[in-house]
């Protein structure tokens, strides 16, 4: 390894070997420039906060002195210009047509290369989520869902569905989907890299992409596309233009975007607010809106329920301490198996831990937003919630601090639902680790079940809903009956990946009321 050196100006001189430097990638050809973020990693941020984040505040300025420590530095990644934002703009328009009448074999051999690519380097992928923050186990699972959306079985179920063509009264009738052209791809914050993978489908639809790190988190987004993807766009001979990834100023961006010449489509990964808003500018553009928004999923447990399974189900709650929008976020039981899954839900919260996110046992995160998490506990509590577990904030060790960045995971009960209250725990989605568990009053269990079904279909989110029975009866009238969220799921994890089935999506405020449910027993 080499020592570090940064001379007065803040040019660097000599980088660490294993220091990562990612340069804008704009038409297939890496583009420097004169500023960078620096990535710190998440572990030294967590132990020596103050000493590292500022040495990042001065790295990012070109203000650093010679011989600044930098052996915390994940990497860096080049802060991209309008310049490049333009160049990326044309480059994709001449690149979307050439790639779009390329044969759908290609595309698809694009699509298993590039699973095959994410398997080989998934390993790499890993350490530069937990680089940015994300707990091991949470990062495995992003890969998870990035191998599944992208498997051979994945693609040749969606190619299933289009194309297909029958006789009608002597004529041939057929299903064409065309793609739409070039994709402005702006991912989430929270989790940038893993969901700008969405964007493997818009490449193998035929469309070009223009991918938008986020400058809080670009390091692993920014790697994954242009070292791991992006060659293999290059190997099956897609357009240089296909692809493009800038980490630019994202309001000036989205507003080029959405300005005409700028994109055909806008796939926008975020809070509901900030997306259903640029939905309907989208529409006055003429620009096609693809949203993944928030989520407030609801999960089910009938008295039959394996109350075990349901509740390490319901636990899935607290990976990334709930700052992940398709984790269970409120449960409904019912009472006759209540307390046993009550109890099973509390020894489940009682192995979870803080930690640093290198760290394979560790599942929890530094909490965004520690204050609104207090705010609204205590508004659950002053409406008659009883608090099971947690309820404090703590340090690294998990010792209780009041200026702690961790939350103990905390599970709190409303017994009864004729005077269910409409408060933020319940309608709302938040990104702390704040369970409310539902237990329904004793009654006719067809009464109960319509009501659970009533209380998973007034949330005004919808991406995920799960429901835990061991009547086929109960699971089939559940299904027909919820309707909203994108994946309904049954007797089976909540935030679990499978082939074929939907990785995102879903309805209302998580992304519009024309998507239907999907179903996973």
């Amino acid at each position: 390894m080499n020592k570090t050196s940064i001379d007065q100006t803040g040019n660097e001189q000599v980088y660490e070997a294993r220091t990562l430097t990612l340069d804008s990638l704009v038409a297939g050809i890496p583009v420097p420039s004169d500023k960078y973020v620096h990535t710190i990693h998440a572990d030294a941020m967590l132990t020596d906060a103050f000493a590292w984040m500022t040495r990042k505040r001065l790295l990012d300025r070109n203000r650093a002195e010679s011989g600044t420590d930098i052996t915390a530095v994940s990497g860096r990644t080049a802060l991209g210009t309008t310049a490049s934002v333009e160049l990326a703009l044309q480059a994709g328009h001449s690149a979307a047509k050439e790639w779009a009448s390329r044969p759908a074999k290609v595309r698809r051999e694009f699509v298993l290369q590039v699973n095959a690519a994410l398997q080989t380097a998934g390993d790499q992928f890993v350490e530069l989520l937990v680089a940015e923050g994300h707990p091991r186990r949470l990062a495995e699972w992003e890969l998870d869902g990035a191998l599944k959306g992208s498997s051979a079985a994945t693609y040749d179920f969606c190619d299933s569905l289009v194309g297909k063509f029958h006789e009608v009264a002597g004529s041939t009738v057929g299903l064409r989907r065309r793609p739409v052209g070039l994709v402005g791809m702006v991912p989430s914050q929270n989790a940038a890299a893993s969901t700008s993978l969405l964007g493997i489908p818009a490449l193998a639809a035929g469309n070009a992409l223009i991918v938008k790190p986020p400058r809080s988190s670009p390091l692993a987004t920014a790697w994954v596309w242009q070292e791991v993807i992006n060659p293999v766009l290059e190997s099956v001979g897609a357009p240089a233009g296909t692809l493009s990834v800038i980490c630019a100023p994202p309001q000036a961006t989205i507003d080029r975007w959405l300005s005409s010449g700028g994109v055909d489509c806008l796939f926008f990964v975020g809070s509901s607010d900030r997306g259903l808003r640029l939905g309907q500018r989208c529409m006055e553009n003429g620009v096609k809106p693809v949203l993944e928004l928030s989520g407030n999923d609801s999960l089910v447990v009938w008295k039959d329920a394996d109350a075990r399974s349901a509740a390490r189900s319901a636990a899935e709650c607290f990976y990334g301490s709930a700052q992940i929008c398709m984790v269970p976020k409120r449960v409904a039981v019912h009472p006759d198996v209540a307390d046993e899954f009550l109890q099973n839900l509390e020894e489940e919260c009682r192995t979870l831990r803080p930690g640093l996110p290198s760290d394979k046992d560790v599942l929890l995160s530094p909490v965004l937003d520690p204050i609104g998490f207090s705010e609204t506990l205590a508004e659950a509590v002053e409406h008659g919630a009883k608090v099971l577990t947690g309820g404090h904030t703590v340090d690294l060790e998990g010792r209780p601090d009041p200026t702690g960045v961790f939350v103990e995971p905390t599970v709190v009960r409303f017994s009864g639902t004729r005077n269910l209250p409409n408060i933020r725990a319940i309608q709302e989605e938040t990104f702390y680790p704040l369970l409310p568990v539902v237990v329904w009053e004793p009654g006719p269990d067809e009464a109960i079940l319509d009501e659970m079904v009533a209380f998973t279909c007034s949330n005004a989110y919808g991406l995920r809903n799960s429901l835990w029975t061991g009547s086929r009866e109960v699971a089939d009238y559940w299904l027909q009956r919820v309707s909203n969220g994108g994946i309904l799921k049954v007797n089976t994890s909540h935030i679990g990946f499978s082939e074929i089935l939907p990785t995102h999506g879903g309805t209302g405020r998580s992304g519009g009321p024309s998507v239907k449910p999907t179903i996973h027993h």
